[in-house]
C-alpha cells in the first residue's frame, strides 16, 4: 500500500531545484509533439474568407475593430473580430504570408496544451496531468483545427485558461482576495471568448459556475458572483455596444439581419444555431435548415461608409432570404421559410449528421473528437459512483476540519467543471438543429482529456497499489495510530478519529486526514476494462472507413490483448500506463499524424481522417466523380473567372502548400473538409487577367472591382491584390452590403466602374436574398465585356459543380 499526496492540496511550488525533471521533460516532449503536429508544412493560407478579412483588416482601423471583409469597409465577417486580431498583428510583422497568418494558429493550439496541463496538474496531479496534455495533442480534430485559421483555436485556448483561473480560485488555503481575482479573471477570458465566437463560449458557463458554488462556502457567493457577473458581462458585451452605437461609419455586420452587432448574436450565432432559426422573430424559428428572418418590411440600422440607406434586409443569416437561405416565397429560387430549396447532407443542421442523442457517435463527427468520449464518460460514472459511496460511508465522531473540507470541495469542483463542460456542449451540439461543423467538437476535445488523465492515472494507482490513499493535510498536531479493523485509537491532544468500514478507512490525526480504498479483486480489471472500452469504440469507428489505414483495425485489438496481458502482471508504474495508453491513443494518433503530414484538409470546413463533409451538388465523396477523388471534367486553372483554384505557396501572393496525391490525371487529391471549388485562395490565369484589367481600366475609381456571389468567390481576389476590391453580400451573398443605394451611388460617383457577376446566360443556382436585387442592377446598369478585350477565353469552361458555383461575367458599368 503506497500513500499518495492529494493533488488538490497546495504544499507550496517546488523550486526549480527540487522540482523532478521527469515530469517536465515530458510536458516539453508532448508541447514538442503539438507543435510538430501544427506546424509541419502548413496548408497553404487556411480559409480563405479569414485569410482575406485579415488582409482587409490591416488596412484601417475600422476595418481591424469591426473584422471587415473587404478592404473598403462595406460587410464585416459574421463572427466577431478576436480570433483574427492576432493574425493581422502577426502579418504587421511578419508580411501578408500564409504561414504568418497560421502562426497565432499554432502557438495558440500549444499554449492550450500547456495551460490544460497545468489545470489538470493541481486538480488531478501531475500523471494525469501528463496524459490529458497527450490526448488534447493527439486527438485529430484539435489537429486540423489547429492548421487552419478558424476562430476555435483561440476560443478553446481562452475556455483553458478561465478553467485554470476558476482552478487558482477555489483550491485549498487561497485567500479570500485572491481567490475572487482568479474568479474574476476566469469571468473576463470567457468575456473575451464570447468576442471570440459569441455564445459558443456561455455553453458551458453552468459548469464554471456549478464548480463554484460546490467549492465554495455561501457566505463568499453574493460579492464574487457580482464582481464575476459584472466582468463577464463587460468583457462578453463591449464589442457588441461598440458596433452598435458607433457614430461614425462602419461595416455592415455580415450574417445580421439588420446590420446589428445584437442580431447577429441573438439570430445567426445564437438561438439559429440551436434552434435551427434566428429565434426572436413572431413567426418563430423553424425546425431544422438556415436561419429565417423577419417578416418584410423591416429595415436594417447599420450603415456603410457615406451614410446611405440599406435596403430592405433580404438577406443575411438569420433573415428570410439571406445566407443560409435561397430567397423567400417572392424571390426567384426561394423556398417556403427561407431554407434552402435543396437538401442538406446530414440533415436539416446541414453539414454533419443529423441532431440526436448519438450525433456525437456517427460517421461524420465520431472520428474528429470522441475517440476517448466512452472512456472519458465512464471515468464522470465512476466519480460520481465514488463520490455517493464515500457520503454514506462517511460515520465522522467530530466536524472535518477545514483544509480537509476545502480539499473535498476544490476536488469535487474539478469534476463538476469538467463533467460539466462536457456534458453540456455535448448535449447543445447534439440536439443543435442549426449548423453544425464537425469541427465544432474540438470544444469537448479539453474536458475528454482532463477526464481521461484523472480517470487513468487513478485506475493505475489503484492497479499498482492495490487500492488508493490519500492524505490530506489539516491544522492542529494530533498523532494517531492505526491498525486493520481498528475502530479506536488514542490522541495527543484530545482529538483522535479512525473509521474502518467495508473498502474505506479513515484517520484524522497527526496534521493529517487519511482515506484508504480497498476493492480486492475488482480493483485489477479497471485499468483493462478501460482498454477493451476505448479499443472496441476505436474498432468501430476504424470500420467505418476500412480503406484508409485499415490496417488499425487488426493493430489496435492487437494491441489491446498485448496490453491486458502486460497489466495482469505489471506493477510498475511506467510500465502499466504505458501499457494502458498505447492501445488508447494508437488510432487517434495515426489519424493526426496522417492528417498533419498528408494531404490537406479543405479549409471552409475542415476535417481530419477520410471524412468528407460536402455540401449539396457536389457529389458524394464516394463518388468517382466528385471533385475530391478526381478532378472535375474540363476544369482548368484557366477555365474563366470562376475557375478552379489551387492551394497557395508561401510567398508574397497567396501560392500553394504541400500537395496532396496526384489523381490519374496529375491533379492534386485532398482529404478532409470542403474541394476547392467552394474556396481557393489562388488566382487562375484568367481570373488575373480580369483583375489586371478591372484594375488599369479603373481609373481613380476607388472600387477597382466588385465581385457578386459571396465571399467565397471574392476571397482570393482580395489576397491577390493591394487594390480595393470587394466581394458583396457577405460569406453566402445574400446580405444587403452593398445596397442598391450604395451601388446607384457609386456609378453616379464614379467609384465603381467593373463588376464580376454571374452571367445571365449561366447564372448558376438560384441567387440568395439581397443578391437577387444586385444581380438584377448589375444587368440594367451594366454592359458585359468581351472576353477578348482582357484576353479570355471566348467560350469558358463549365464551372464547377456545386451549389455556389456560377460563370462570372465581367461587366462594365457607366
Amino acid at each position: 500500500m503506497v500513500t499518495v499526496e492529494s493533488p488538490a492540496i497546495p504544499t507550496g511550488e517546488p523550486s526549480a531545484r527540487d522540482r523532478p525533471r521527469a515530469p517536465v521533460l515530458a510536458l516539453a516532449a508532448i508541447c514538442l509533439l503539438a507543435a510538430v503536429l501544427y506546424a509541419w508544412a502548413p496548408w497553404g493560407w487556411g480559409n480563405p474568407y479569414y485569410s482575406a478579412a485579415v488582409r482587409s483588416m490591416s488596412e484601417s482601423f475600422t476595418n481591424f475593430l469591426f473584422g471587415s471583409f473587404d478592404p473598403a469597409g462595406v460587410v464585416t465577417v459574421d463572427k466577431p473580430p478576436m480570433a483574427l486580431w492576432p493574425q493581422v498583428i502577426s502579418t504587421w510583422i511578419f508580411g501578408y504570408h500564409g504561414w504568418a497568418l497560421l502562426l497565432p494558429q499554432v502557438v495558440e493550439g500549444v499554449a492550450t496544451v500547456f495551460l490544460l496541463h497545468r489545470t489538470v496538474r493541481r486538480w488531478a496531479g501531475e500523471t494525469a496531468a501528463l496524459v490529458a496534455g497527450l490526448v488534447l495533442a493527439l486527438t485529430p480534430v484539435t489537429v486540423v483545427i489547429n492548421r487552419d485559421n478558424l476562430p476555435d483555436t483561440l476560443l478553446v485556448l481562452l475556455m483553458v485558461a478561465a478553467a485554470y483561473a476558476l482552478t487558482r480560485s477555489v483550491a485549498p488555503m487561497t485567500s479570500r482576495r485572491a481567490a475572487t481575482g482568479w474568479l474574476v479573471l476566469a469571468a473576463f477570458l470567457i468575456g473575451c471568448g464570447f468576442t471570440t465566437k459569441m455564445l459558443a463560449a456561455w455553453v458551458g458557463l453552468p459548469a464554471f459556475l456549478l464548480a463554484y458554488l460546490v467549492a465554495t462556502r455561501p457566505r463568499h457567493w453574493p460579492r464574487d458572483l457580482a464582481a464575476a457577473a459584472l466582468v463577464l458581462t463587460v468583457g462578453s458585451l463591449w464589442w457588441v455596444a461598440a458596433a452598435d452605437l458607433w457614430p461614425g461609419e462602419r461595416p455592415y455586420i455580415g450574417g445580421s439581419a439588420d446590420g446589428t452587432a445584437r442580431d447577429l448574436v441573438i439570430g445567426y450565432n445564437g438561438l439559429g444555431r440551436v434552434l435551427g432559426g434566428s429565434g426572436g422573430f413572431p413567426q418563430g424559428p423553424p425546425r431544422g435548415g438556415f436561419p429565417q428572418g423577419p417578416p418584410a418590411g423591416g429595415s436594417p440600422q447599420g450603415t456603410l461608409p457615406g451614410g446611405l440607406p440599406q435596403d430592405r434586409p433580404t438577406g443575411g443569416p438569420g433573415a428570410s432570404g439571406g445566407p443560409g437561405s435561397l430567397g423567400g416565397p417572392d424571390r426567384p429560387g426561394g423556398a417556403p421559410g427561407g431554407r434552402f430549396p435543396f437538401p442538406l447532407p446530414g440533415g436539416a443542421a446541414g453539414f454533419g449528421d443529423p441532431p440526436g442523442i448519438t450525433r456525437m457517435f456517427g460517421p461524420a463527427v465520431g472520428g474528429q473528437a470522441t475517440w476517448l468520449l466512452p472512456l472519458s464518460l465512464a471515468v464522470l460514472s465512476g466519480a460520481l459512483v465514488v463520490a455517493i459511496r464515500s457520503r454514506s460511508r462517511r460515520e465522522s465522531t467530530v466536524r472535518e476540519t477545514g483544509a480537509a473540507e476545502e480539499s473535498r470541495r476544490a476536488r469535487r469542483a474539478g469534476w463538476m467543471l469538467w463533467g460539466g463542460w462536457l456534458l453540456t456542449n455535448g448535449l447543445v451540439f447534439s440536439l443543435a438543429q442549426g449548423i453544425f461543423h464537425p469541427y465544432y467538437t474540438t470544444m469537448l476535445v479539453p474536458p475528454i482529456a482532463a477526464l481521461t488523465g484523472a480517470g487513468v492515472a487513478a485506475a493505475a494507482r489503484r492497479h499498482r497499489n492495490g487500492g488508493l490513499t490519500e492524505r490530506h493535510r489539516t491544522s492542529g498536531s494530533t498523532e494517531g495510530h492505526l491498525t486493520s479493523g481498528s475502530t479506536e485509537g488514542h490522541r495527543s491532544d484530545g482529538l483522535t478519529e479512525k473509521h474502518q468500514r467495508g473498502g474505506l478507512t479513515e484517520e484524522r490525526g497527526g496534521g493529517l486526514t487519511e482515506r484508504r480504498w480497498t476493492s480486492g479483486l475488482t480493483r485489477r480489471l479497471v485499468l483493462p476494462g478501460a482498454v477493451v472500452l476505448t479499443s472496441a469504440w476505436a474498432w468501430v469507428l476504424l470500420s467505418r472507413e476500412p480503406g484508409w489505414h485499415g490496417w488499425l483495425r487488426i493493430a489496435v485489438p492487437a494491441l489491446a490483448v498485448a496490453a491486458i496481458a502486460v497489466l495482469l502482471i505489471a506493477r510498475d508504474r511506467r510500465v502499466v500506463l504505458t501499457a494502458a495508453l498505447v492501445p488508447m491513443l494508437a488510432a487517434p494518433a495515426v489519424w493526426s499524424v496522417a492528417t498533419a503530414f498528408g494531404p490537406p484538409a479543405g479549409p471552409v470546413i475542415p476535417a481530419a481522417g477520410p471524412v468528407q463533409p460536402f455540401m449539396p451538388g457536389f457529389p458524394p465523396p464516394s463518388d468517382p466523380s466528385s471533385p475530391v477523388q478526381a478532378p472535375t471534367p474540363g476544369l482548368t486553372p484557366s477555365s474563366g473567372p470562376s475557375g478552379s483554384v489551387q492551394a497557395p505557396t508561401p510567398g508574397a501572393t497567396p501560392s500553394s502548400g504541400p500537395s496532396g496525391p496526384a489523381a490519374p490525371d496529375g491533379s492534386v487529391a485532398r482529404r478532409g473538409g470542403l474541394p476547392e471549388p467552394f474556396g481557393g485562395s489562388e488566382l487562375g490565369p484568367e481570373q488575373r487577367r480580369v483583375l489586371d484589367y478591372a484594375v488599369r481600366r479603373s481609373g481613380a475609381a476607388r472600387i477597382k472591382l466588385a465581385i457578386e456571389g459571396g465571399a467565397i468567390m471574392a476571397a482570393p481576389y482580395i489576397m491577390n491584390t493591394r487594390e480595393t476590391v470587394i466581394g458583396m453580400g457577405g460569406f453566402m451573398g445574400g446580405d444587403p452590403a452593398p445596397s442598391l443605394a450604395h451601388l446607384d451611388r457609386w456609378l453616379r460617383s464614379g467609384e465603381l466602374r467593373y463588376v464580376l457577376a454571374p452571367s445571365a446566360d449561366n447564372p448558376g443556382p438560384p441567387r440568395m436574398g439581397a443578391s437577387t436585387g444586385r444581380t438584377r442592377w448589375i444587368t440594367q446598369n451594366c454592359t458585359p465585356v468581351p472576353p477578348a478585350e482582357y484576353g479570355g477565353a471566348a467560350t469558358p469552361a463549365n464551372p464547377p459543380p456545386g451549389p455556389f458555383s456560377a460563370q462570372l461575367t465581367l461587366y462594365r458599368c457607366g
